[in-house]
């Protein structure tokens, strides 16, 4: 009768500590996953990176497309109207933005419709002579307008809002 007791708690224990080890590969590989960008001390924020963007512009997004179709972890192509100029080409009406990520698993998400300041260097033309540009999730060259603000990492790793034109002025200090 021992024995068999012995076995029946050795089970148990076998059972808990697979069920444990289960939950704990769950939240680690959840967490490999995940699309964070962690501050790193002394990482330029928006205005820093922007001084050495040839355009800087306030867009709107117009639609997204996949850079490759035959890829469904491709990056994501955002077409955006140009609203405003703040530095450079004041010709440029539209630019395309490709959202450089991680095999497309953590790629920025910018909805139709919204508006965002964008500072941009070129990666060359399309053949309808669309400028086109990349950002990231963990970049600090675009940030969100909305309300007569904008929002974002602006001078530091804090996100921030600053009204839109103490934020323009900022620019050109």
């Amino acid at each position: 009768m021992k024995n068999v007791m012995t076995t029946t708690f050795n089970f148990r224990s076998l059972l808990k500590t697979v069920i444990c080890l289960a939950f704990l590969f769950g939240c680690a590989s959840s967490a490999v996953f995940a699309c964070t960008c962690v501050p790193v001390p002394g990482t330029p924020a928006f205005l820093a990176e922007s001084s050495k963007a040839n355009l800087i512009i306030i867009g709107k997004v117009t639609g997204t497309e996949p850079a490759n179709p035959t890829n469904p972890f491709s990056n994501n192509i955002i077409n955006v109207e140009v609203q405003r100029i703040l530095k450079g080409d004041n010709t440029v009406q539209n630019v395309k933005v490709s959202t450089a990520s991680s095999g497309g698993l953590c790629g920025v998400s910018m909805p139709i419709n919204s508006k965002w300041v964008f500072a941009l260097n070129s990666l060359g033309t399309e053949t309808n002579n669309v400028p086109q540009s990349s950002i990231s999730i963990c970049s600090r060259n675009f940030l969100y307008v909305g309300a007569g603000k904008v929002f974002g990492r602006i001078k530091n790793d804090k996100y921030k809002s600053m009204p839109l034109p103490g934020f323009i002025k900022s620019l050109s200090r």
